[in-house]
């Protein structure tokens, strides 16, 4: 395969698990989830602010040590199926299984949805809902905003940010990101060298 460079922005290039991302987001919220099946907790808090909010039906708690305990305890999985985005809020359909610890038994099966929050490339906070339909309703997402497969297969694209004419503003908006994908990690920017 012959790489090629060209001038890209992140909207034109970043392919992230067959889907064409965006915005940043979305993308974190995808390796919050890969981290969650994986059980790497470790990384799943990176991805969270220091004061998360986890919530659902039993109610709501806040911290990195808080979702450290909810991982341990819940046994969950869960692999989203639709995502909708607009600004910092991205809902998620997701197919849920509760496992046994130890066995790793399948205990429970659900189609909840996800209101995530991401501020800086980190999830603020997360809070589970029985269906799509209430997500939505919380957030007044709708169909314009759901995350569009792509067709084709997966590209991976490398990035390296160019510093552009104020460099300054790249550093400080945090436009410079670094997100795990399937093939790596990856440096996005908001002006980018796309490899291909």
């Amino acid at each position: 395969m012959d790489l090629v460079a060209s001038r890209c922005t992140l909207q034109d290039c970043l392919m992230l698990y067959g889907e064409r991302v965006s915005a940043p987001e979305p993308a974190t919220v995808r390796a919050w989830h890969q981290a969650l099946n994986a059980g790497d907790v470790d990384r799943l808090v990176a991805l969270s602010s220091e004061d998360v909010e986890v919530g659902g039906p039993r109610g709501a708690t806040r911290g990195a040590q808080a979702l450290r305990e909810w991982v341990g305890r819940a046994g969950i999985r869960l692999e989203p199926r639709q995502m909708f985005h607009r600004q910092q809020t991205v809902v998620v359909e997701q197919d849920a299984q509760w496992r046994a610890p130890g066995t790793g038994e399948v205990t429970g099966q659900q189609v909840p949805a996800s209101v995530f929050i991401v501020r800086n490339g980190q999830v603020t906070s997360v809070v589970r809902y029985p269906d799509l339909a209430s997500a939505l309703a919380a957030t007044g997402l709708g169909e314009a905003d759901k995350v569009q497969r792509a067709g084709g297969s997966i590209r991976p694209c490398v990035f390296a940010c160019q510093p552009g004419p104020h460099p300054e503003r790249a550093r400080s908006c945090g436009a410079v990101q670094s997100i795990a994908g399937p093939f790596g990690t990856m440096r996005v920017g908001l002006s980018c060298s796309c490899v291909i």
